[in-house]
């Protein structure tokens, strides 16, 4: 079976088969009613020449697949000015994902100076043609009041359009939207619907607001079963907060039964990834030995941590405490000043 090498950039991708061809294409979602044209060209310096003088006579996918070409460096030194102007080319002819592209080097200053207003402006030509990514980011800038009077109401009124086509971080955040009554009256029922959307693809901050939503129950008796299942699928995913809520669930017994060896796992995972809660709570265990052997040092060692990311002051008894010797003590300042988050395994507990 021929293999592909995905070379993807956004809404547009430029693809390499085994055979030596390079050829590009719109993404679907960018296509816009329009039926992709596939030009086979040996390499990457022959499909700039041949897009550029297609480009020339107006055609937008040449345009984009130039613009790709220079952002990338591909097989020609980046050069994201001069992308930036090929995009703009394609994105004053109509081209959607060129005006996405052209807003996002906008937000981000990358070949141009940073503009969230024009940022705003070519999201916009892209979110009426109905690309969900630009009605995503125009529904952030809505929210955010970035290049544009922030408004609630339009923020929910993008968002909503871009999770219509199943677009799982704007159904999230529409969720979200739903949930704090921001943009209209709160309606849980349509946030969790949001969250449970996002979720099933993948979404773990989604997962996490649907965890929260079944556990909280607005004073229900908690469904505690499918709340621990999406926290646990958040918590495996890598979600640093997942992983510390399902720790307090485990280590109080609350919509679970009481685990302190569990709990401390999923603490030291978030500990680990910087989380300043799981880090004082981890602190805590070591100091009373709770699911774990008493180890002062250890504790203090996390309280320190805890306090450095912003959580309050360590405990005065297990800062003074006399077991703890001044070798120790400065070894841990040491270990303070160098210490660097991990990069979590995500894995089962």
């Amino acid at each position: 079976m021929m293999r592909i090498r995905l070379i993807r950039f956004f809404h547009t991708k430029i693809i390499k088969l085994d055979e030596g061809k390079i050829y590009f294409a719109l993404l679907p979602q960018c296509l816009c009613g329009r039926q992709a044209r596939l030009t086979g060209f040996s390499s990457y310096a022959s499909a700039l020449n041949g897009w550029t003088q297609d480009a020339l006579y107006g055609d937008t996918r040449a345009c984009v697949g130039v613009a790709e070409i220079y952002l990338r460096g591909l097989g020609v030194k980046s050069n994201p000015k001069q992308a930036a102007e090929w995009y703009r080319k394609a994105a004053t002819l109509g081209d959607a994902s060129a005006q996405y592209q052209l807003a996002s080097m906008y937000q981000q200053g990358q070949g141009v100076s940073p503009n969230d207003e024009m940022a705003v402006e070519w999201y916009l030509k892209a979110a009426e043609q109905g690309l969900p990514g630009a009605q995503y980011q125009l529904g952030l800038h809505y929210y955010d009041g970035f290049g544009v009077t922030q408004s609630y109401l339009k923020a929910a009124e993008w968002l909503n359009k871009a999770a219509q086509q199943g677009d799982p971080k704007a159904q999230y955040r529409a969720g979200i939207l739903y949930k704090n009554a921001q943009g209209g009256p709160q309606d849980l029922k349509q946030a969790k619907d949001l969250f449970l959307l996002a979720a099933n693809q993948g979404d773990t901050d989604a997962q996490l607001e649907l965890a929260r939503l079944y556990a909280s129950n607005k004073g229900q008796t908690a469904d505690c079963e499918p709340a621990l299942g999406w926290y646990r699928k958040a918590a495996q995913h890598c979600n640093i907060n997942a992983q510390y809520e399902l720790a307090i669930l485990y280590k109080s017994g609350t919509c679970a039964s009481k685990d302190l060896p569990r709990a401390l796992i999923w603490l030291q995972r978030a500990a680990d990834q910087g989380h300043a809660r799981a880090q004082y709570s981890l602190s805590g265990m070591y100091q009373h030995g709770l699911g774990v052997k008493t180890d002062q040092v250890t504790a203090l060692k996390w309280a320190l941590l805890a306090h450095k990311n912003g959580a309050t002051k360590p405990d005065a008894t297990l800062v003074s405490n006399k077991k703890i010797s001044a070798k120790e003590h400065k070894k841990l300042k040491k270990e303070i000043e160098l210490w660097q988050p991990k990069k979590s395994k995500c894995a089962r507990a």
